[in-house]
């Protein structure tokens, strides 16, 4: 286990946009606009300061993202994960970010994760969820905002990519499940002024998210 606390030089970030968007009419949700940005700008912007190296997981039209990767020097990635029906999840993702990350930089021993459509994350997310891993080692450290556990938002110890993908090629893909087999554990963020983890799943979710200033 990592016993080094993730830092910005020591941690790559990861933008989950692998999933088929069914509620939202198959659209890609990074590219729907907010405040005249995409929601994949705006994640980029919030993320960028905070780690050393940002990866685009995309698996389909990865054409539509080839500008964005470009202008900020992302690494775009598709799942290395697969079944018959198709994706296996986030946590495809996660594993082939992981992947992705040990291969470029055997320095590295953390990725933040973070869905392509929670355009409001803190800005010092990866500063609060290390303050856990500095009091107790952990493997991986989740956000809880109103009561919810967010599930796809947090740091992973690169550490867990074998394990990672033993469960995947198991059959199972359950995030909640994977993350009550390691050392886990949870932080609470306020919400007073707005759930900084609030993410786009319908049309109704959209038109909510325009009216958080």
């Amino acid at each position: 286990m990592n016993i080094e606390y993730p830092s910005q030089h020591n941690t790559y970030g990861v933008i989950l946009a692998g999933g088929n968007s069914v509620r939202m009419g198959r659209h890609h949700k990074g590219l729907m606009m907010l405040d005249n940005t995409t929601l994949l700008e705006k994640i980029i912007h919030r993320l960028q300061p905070q780690v050393a190296q940002i990866i685009l997981n995309i698996n389909t039209n990865p054409e539509l993202y080839r500008h964005y990767t470009e202008l900020y020097a992302l690494t775009q990635v598709a799942d290395d994960t697969t079944s018959a029906q198709g994706s296996l999840g986030p946590l495809a993702g996660i594993c082939t970010a992981m992947s992705a990350v040990k291969t470029t930089n055997h320095n590295a021993k953390w990725l933040l994760t973070v869905p392509c459509d929670s355009p409001r994350l803190p800005e010092d997310l990866l500063i609060q969820l290390s303050s856990v891993v500095k009091n107790k080692p952990m493997q991986v450290v989740n956000p809880i905002s109103n009561g919810k556990k967010h599930h796809v938002v947090g740091v992973w110890s690169l550490d867990l990519e074998e394990p990672l993908r033993k469960f995947l090629y198991s059959g199972q893909r359950a995030v909640g499940k994977f993350l009550q087999s390691v050392n886990n554990t949870s932080l609470p963020f306020s919400t007073d002024d707005y759930d900084p983890f609030f993410n786009v799943n319908t049309p109704d979710d959209y038109a909510a998210l325009t009216g958080i200033k």
